[in-house]
């Protein structure tokens, strides 16, 4: 440069801002694009690899049968849930079937075991000498004497008609063996009251003649207060 020609002030450089922003917008964009396409062919190799039968398939389409499997999958799951149920409520109303049928045989069962004591207890009084007919409404010596001393007598686990006391326990003989019914009817012909459901005896001790009659000291031990009352024996 001469000393003849004008200095020219060297000029700074300055960026443009809007061209800066610009370009990074770009990139920014570019770069959650790249992310995308990134995601969605994760999303197509992941599906793709379920099935070698979707490779022909783009991702919506596969999107699509995903969703369509998740709905299947929750009605086949409603569906179990709901036969579920519906075998629940078979069972309860099957167990309440049995319940009624357990009942109603418990029922029968009960009505011919009473039936059993009442021919078991008739068979007894007759083999005592229970007397016979009865009055004129169709009232029987032996109906008047069980309405009276029947719940003496039960029917056990074994199906033997035995005789209780008052606390429900068997009476006993002297060898310890239950007192059978007979043996307990003949001990009644002893008594004033129920000896007249007897037939007289040569004994001199039926017809309501107080006595000892065939009790044994066994029995006697297995009788409660009312019991030896009963027979005149005191308290």
């Amino acid at each position: 440069m001469s000393d003849n020609e004008p200095a020219i002030a060297e000029q700074p450089i300055v960026e443009n801002p809007a061209v800066e922003t610009s370009e990074s917008s770009t990139a920014a964009l570019e770069a959650a694009l790249q992310k995308e396409r990134k995601s969605r062919l994760a999303a197509e190799r992941k599906l793709k690899a379920i099935d070698p039968h979707l490779q022909h398939l783009d991702v919506d389409q596969l999107r699509s049968i995903t969703e369509s499997q998740q709905r299947l999958e929750r009605m086949e799951a409603e569906w179990e849930q709901r036969i579920q149920q519906e075998v629940e409520a078979a069972k309860a109303e099957a167990l309440q079937q049995v319940k009624v049928k357990d009942q109603k045989l418990a029922e029968v069962l009960a009505e011919k075991s009473e039936l059993f004591r009442q021919q078991a207890l008739a068979n007894a009084f007759q083999a005592a000498g229970g007397r016979s007919g009865g009055a004129d409404d169709g009232t029987t010596y032996f109906a008047a004497l069980m309405g009276a001393v029947g719940p003496r007598f039960k029917v056990d686990d074994s199906g033997e008609l035995i005789v209780i006391n008052v606390n429900g326990d068997a009476m006993l003989t002297d060898t310890g063996d239950k007192l059978s019914a007979t043996a307990y009817l003949e001990q009644l012909k002893s008594h004033p009251v129920y000896g007249h459901f007897f037939a007289p005896t040569s004994s001199g001790h039926g017809g309501g003649m107080r006595g000892m009659g065939n009790l044994t000291s066994g029995s006697l031990q297995s009788m409660s207060a009312m019991d030896k009352i009963s027979f005149g024996l005191g308290s």
